[in-house]
């Protein structure tokens, strides 16, 4: 089994995309191959400056607008789909509901935080399963939310390896 993992600059693009899954089309005719995508370059410390904005109560629609237009703007190059652009959609509402928690006072902020932050890592999922199935790969998307279980140290967390062997299980 072959795991890859490919940072923010590699995802960064179409053309970017584009070349991972030429790189996984290899990888996968030897293997079974796992893959693992970051958050488009520069999302994860734009999804933190959100973060400081909603909990200063300050207007963070214009940059969810902006998050938005980027992530379509690279799935339209890629040739994604409907259903692609609903999931993005979709995301970025999640996102909006975090961010307003954030302005009440979330009783739970350092979770919420993480859920933001986690944003990108989600659109960006979408976006490497587009320009997979573009390049003709037969790909299983997972959520790791799903997966990866850890202790309750928000912001900081350590993953219980036994129990996320359970959740793959």
């Amino acid at each position: 089994m072959r795991v890859m993992k490919f940072g923010g600059t590699s995802v960064a693009t179409a053309e970017r995309l584009a070349h991972v899954a030429s790189l996984i089309a290899g990888a996968a005719r030897h293997e079974t191959t796992i893959v693992v995508v970051s958050a488009l370059a520069g999302v994860t410390d734009s999804l933190a400056a959100l973060c400081q904005r909603a909990t200063s109560r300050l207007c963070v629609a214009d940059e969810v607008e902006a998050m938005l237009r980027r992530h379509l703007q690279v799935l339209a190059s890629i040739g994604g789909s409907a259903d692609d652009m609903r999931t993005i959609a979709c995301v970025l509402e999640d996102l909006n509901r975090e961010l307003e928690a954030l302005g009440a006072g979330a009783s739970c902020q350092d979770a919420t935080l993480d859920a933001v932050l986690a944003t990108g890592e989600r659109l960006s999922l979408v976006l490497a399963v587009a320009a997979c199935a573009r390049a003709g790969l037969r790909v299983v998307p997972w959520d790791t939310r799903r997966l990866v279980r850890t202790d309750s140290r928000f912001g900081e967390a350590t993953v219980n390896a036994a129990a996320t062997r359970a959740a793959l299980s």
